[in-house]
């Protein structure tokens, strides 16, 4: 008989063992990983709808919520000085009332203007270049339009505490073309120029309820031009 036929004992067969995992432990492992996208989603959500609200509302409001916004981070640490503050928007009291403006502020602010301006008593008045306007027109002219904006932006800080009021000018030419019913005389030419000036205010996000506007022809001065009278806004009742 040959080796290899030699009958060998039985032996047991040895079985591997069978491995178990923990498919829930691995599964939590894998939404533990993943867990910072559902945050970061929701924080970019958020952060898409105070966009989405804050350039929906008016210019006013946009102005009161950036004070908020400051004041809270002046509060929390933030580092944000009253200057800095006042720079982008004006203060007011606790109350919500225009504050008790010193006019003087708002002609510091206008001296570098390169033409006239006044203050008497309450009011701040600024004359703008002589003949700004052709003969018998309301068109604002481009000049004149840069001039307004140089302004505008110079009075940004005070807007919720003055009112405006815009003063249209003629020379002592009258009005010869009288086709029109609403553009008979100088007085009403000066009005148009005046309510022209309001409405390009209005354009630049000047709110129209600081606005008034009103004509004087030739009787202060003799100058196809625009007057801006500033005073103090009276508080609300």
């Amino acid at each position: 008989m040959l080796p290899s036929q030699v009958s060998r004992p039985n032996q047991k067969t040895r079985r591997r063992a069978v491995r178990i995992e923990d498919a829930t432990e691995s599964q939590d492992l894998h939404h533990e990983n993943e867990s910072w996208a559902v945050s970061y989603a929701d924080f970019l959500m958020v952060l898409l709808s105070f966009f989405i609200l804050f350039f929906s509302i008016d210019h006013n409001k946009k102005k009161n919520v950036i004070e908020q916004i400051l004041l809270e981070t002046k509060g929390t640490g933030g580092g944000v000085s009253p200057q800095e503050a006042s720079s982008t928007i004006s203060p007011r009291s606790p109350s919500g009332k225009p504050r008790n403006l010193d006019m003087s502020e708002i002609t510091g602010r206008l001296a570098n203007l390169s033409w006239k301006v006044e203050q008497k008593s309450k009011k701040v008045i600024i004359h703008f270049p002589e003949n700004i306007f052709p003969p018998g027109t309301i068109a604002i002219t481009n000049s004149a339009k840069e001039n307004l904006d140089e302004v505008f932006e110079l009075l940004t800080p005070f807007l919720n505490d003055i009112e405006i009021t815009f003063i249209g000018h003629t020379d002592d030419i009258q009005l010869r073309h009288r086709d029109s019913d609403y553009l008979k005389d100088n007085f009403d030419l000066s009005v148009l120029r005046a309510t022209n000036a309001l409405k390009y205010a209005t354009q630049n996000d000047i709110p129209i309820e600081i606005l008034g506007a009103r004509g004087k022809a030739n009787l202060l001065r003799n100058t196809r031009s625009l007057s801006l009278v500033i005073e103090q806004k009276e508080a609300d009742e």
